[in-house]
């Protein structure tokens, strides 16, 4: 969807020191975003380039609405919902940054490991230990590497689910005795 290099560049820009220069990208940037382009990618990445800007400039609550408009859009609504709950958490809005990673439909393994230890972070940081536990039980049953399981044993037993970290922590050492 985004290349690196165009995101680096951004950020470069962003970082000048020419206040002339950078006016007059955030102008583009914003009127790009604004435009009704045929292309619904164009626009997703209008929205995404204009959303960063915003973001990297402290104009959090613009960012957030481009973020908004964006997942409108329906181009990789999982990307949006990640990077717009990571801006609530940035901005210290918990609930929904978490409701929204609990909206979010993992399609693979992978996406579902990545949103439970999201899941996991936010609770914690909540002091909701009740659904703390229920994102360790589901991290539990997926096939995680030796060093996501040693953290998912650690926060397991700091949980107080002693039987379930121990059983985390023994396939480490039969995983690492394998290897």
């Amino acid at each position: 969807l985004l290349s690196n290099d165009l995101l680096v560049t951004l950020r470069l820009l962003q970082q000048s020191t020419n206040s002339e220069l950078k006016s007059a990208i955030a102008k583009l940037l914003a009127e790009d975003a604004q435009s009704a382009d045929e292309e619904v990618m164009q626009s997703a990445v209008d929205r995404l380039c204009y959303g960063s800007w915003l973001w990297w400039e402290d104009s959090r609550a613009a960012a957030l609405e481009q973020m908004k408009e964006y997942r409108k859009l329906n181009v990789a609504p999982e990307l949006g919902l990640v990077i717009e709950s990571r801006m609530l958490f940035e901005t210290k809005q918990i609930d929904a940054a978490l409701a929204l990673l609990e909206s979010l439909k993992p399609m693979n393994q992978q996406m579902l490991q990545d949103r439970e230890l999201a899941i996991l972070q936010l609770v914690l940081q909540k002091g909701d230990t009740d659904r703390a536990k229920q994102s360790a039980e589901r991290l539990f049953a997926l096939r995680l590497d030796s060093a996501t399981q040693m953290q998912v044993g650690q926060l397991m037993m700091q949980l107080g689910m002693r039987e379930m970290a121990d059983a985390v922590l023994q396939r480490v050492r039969q995983r690492s005795g394998n290897d």
